[in-house]
């Protein structure tokens, strides 16, 4: 099959080392793109910090120094759900909030956390 008759067309819009990402943070375990808009890469040496690059905007990177599993951008909203400690501790930060302030935390076991695309929002599968 030729590239002019292949279903999708993929062109390279970035590298993660050209904004400052260390290589060994670039596993499955460190990053997660929810969608097209945002990467979020946890890198954990020499201190635990959460980059947030926003796919509009891709060479200023937002570096935040946050412990976390997992971290999750919302596609519509600048909203962070961050999965945490044992899977216990689930914290959803508001970027538009100036303090940056979470604006709810959940308690409870869980699987799998995502988020709605329509509303900014998350749903969750708890543990039974």
């Amino acid at each position: 099959m030729t590239s002019a008759n292949a279903p999708i067309a993929m062109r390279e819009a970035l590298t993660l080392p050209s904004l400052g990402i260390n290589p060994q943070f670039i596993t499955f375990t460190h990053v997660t793109m929810e969608s097209d808009k945002y990467i979020c890469v946890r890198e954990t040496s020499p201190q635990n910090s959460l980059v947030i690059v926003d796919m509009s905007m891709p060479m200023q990177p937002l570096r935040r120094p946050i412990t976390a599993d997992s971290a999750l951008m919302n596609p519509n909203a600048r909203i962070l759900a961050l999965k945490g400690f044992f899977f216990l501790y689930l914290p959803v930060y508001d970027f538009t909030i100036p303090s940056f302030s979470f604006i709810f935390i959940i308690i409870s076991f869980y699987h799998f956390y995502s988020h709605i695309v329509s509303f900014p929002l998350l749903r969750y599968i708890p543990h039974l």
